[in-house]
């Protein structure tokens, strides 16, 4: 059960879950981010902490429920995210597909 932190190494978290890269780069994060935590790279590059923090956790919970977080967000939050997975998904797997 994951319950990432905004205190959290990113270089770490990814690390030990490497799945989570193609995620945090839909957010326009690169990789190379040193020791640095959440916190800071979203302060850096005016991110929503919160948003990808609830991202994070859902993508590695299966269990982690954020309806009330979710209502909390700006709707165009999540639609630019779901937009940027839709882009991820037509650029990197769908030419992979049979």
């Amino acid at each position: 059960m994951a319950d990432i932190k905004k205190n959290a190494v990113l270089s770490e978290l990814l690390t030990e879950h490497s799945e989570l890269i193609p995620v945090v780069n839909r957010f326009g994060i690169k990789l190379g981010v040193g020791e640095k935590t959440i916190e800071k790279i979203c302060l850096e590059n005016d991110l929503n902490i919160d948003f990808i923090l609830t991202i994070l956790n859902v993508y590695l919970d299966e269990e982690y429920n954020p309806e009330k977080d979710l209502d909390a967000f700006d709707v165009s939050l999540i639609v630019d995210y779901l937009k940027r997975t839709v882009e991820n998904y037509m650029q990197a797997s769908v030419p992979n597909l049979e």
